[in-house]
């Protein structure tokens, strides 16, 4: 992990001084027509001395909403003169995907999200996740991957279970929703080691991976909440003045237990729910209809007490489609003076 000191910031060459703010790109190849594929990222090297925190967004190429966080992060909050500490931003952790304006990689068609902390001789997506890794990651102590999912999604942290120094990042972020991943037998086959915020804690630097709204769109609430988080860990870390601003009252939902509500009939879905609601078992999610005559095919219903994380985007739904997902809820953090 990273050192805690006060210096010369370097990053793939580039470098900030104490008080300055650099801006470069991270070589990592080139494409076909010779057209260099580099990563760019901006250093903000605080005056004073502090932690050194690492934030990316657009690891999955549509995912937009911390690409605006970290601009308005850098043209309207950070004041290197005033700064304790340092951040190194990348806004575009997958500019190739985020080119072709969709999620994976599209030339080795790869989740960058799953092969942390890259290789050097990989394919496309591990050599940018190498290059990131070796020039920039491994300098922090602690780390914060934005995120998105749909617009449905209730906005939310996640963190691994039993990492307590992130579970404490989480929580300073400050939204109302901590997702708490657990190693359940699911996980590896997911290949969720590969994921960056466990690549991180694996190699002992605190991570979190805040989930924000919805893809291919600016959401400007989303956008705030991300903000407000980011800042909310500087205060925590002490490298900028003031205190978190909290919610009154934080879920902690467990990732081990969440659970796909699937229609059995296709059709077109009614829903009575959205992301961030609290259902009992046999409440109603949705309501699915035929395209043909509109009768109701089908009613489904919650399967388990607990909270949505999020409905389906498109309600045109097929038989065996996702028309929910659940999470339990396993404890609450109550910030109430």
């Amino acid at each position: 992990m990273g050192g805690r000191y006060m210096g010369m910031l370097t990053v793939a060459g580039v470098a900030a001084r104490p008080g300055e703010v650099a801006r470069g790109v991270m070589p990592v190849g080139s494409f076909a027509d010779g057209t260099p594929l580099e990563i760019p990222f901006i250093l903000v090297n605080g005056a004073g001395d502090g932690p050194t925190v690492y934030v990316e967004a657009a690891c999955h190429g549509s995912e937009i909403n911390g690409l605006e966080v970290i601009r308005r992060l850098v043209t309207e909050e950070l004041d290197p003169a005033k700064l304790k500490g340092r951040f190194i931003l990348v806004p575009v952790a997958n500019v190739v995907a985020f080119t072709h304006r969709q999620g994976h990689t599209p030339f080795d068609n790869e989740n960058m999200n799953r092969v942390w902390p890259g290789k050097a001789q990989g394919r496309m997506s591990e050599r940018m996740a190498y290059a990131l890794w070796e020039n920039a990651i491994k300098q922090a102590n602690y780390l914060i991957d934005l995120h998105t999912g749909n617009s449905t999604l209730v906005t939310h942290v996640v963190f691994m279970g039993g990492e307590q120094s992130s579970r404490e990042l989480a929580e300073v972020f400050g939204v109302e929703v901590l997702l708490q991943e657990e190693k359940d037998p699911d996980w590896q086959g997911s290949r969720f080691a590969g994921k960056l915020r466990n690549s991180a804690d694996g190699a002992g630097i605190p991570a979190i991976c805040p989930e924000l709204g919805g893809n291919s769109k600016f959401e400007k609430v989303r956008i705030e909440q991300g903000l407000r988080g980011v800042l909310n860990v500087a205060k925590h870390l002490g490298m900028i003045p003031g205190s978190p601003v909290l919610p009154k009252k934080q879920w902690v939902v467990s990732q081990g237990h969440l659970t796909q509500v699937k229609v059995a009939c296709g059709g077109a879905a009614l829903f009575e729910v959205t992301g961030g609601d609290m259902v009992r078992t046999g409440d109603l999610i949705c309501r699915v209809y035929s395209i043909r005559d509109f009768a109701v095919l089908e009613e489904v219903r919650a399967p388990m007490d607990g909270m949505i994380i999020m409905v389906a985007e498109n309600p045109v739904l097929h038989t065996g489609d996702m028309a929910a997902m659940m999470g339990k809820v396993t404890g609450q953090v109550d910030h109430q003076s």
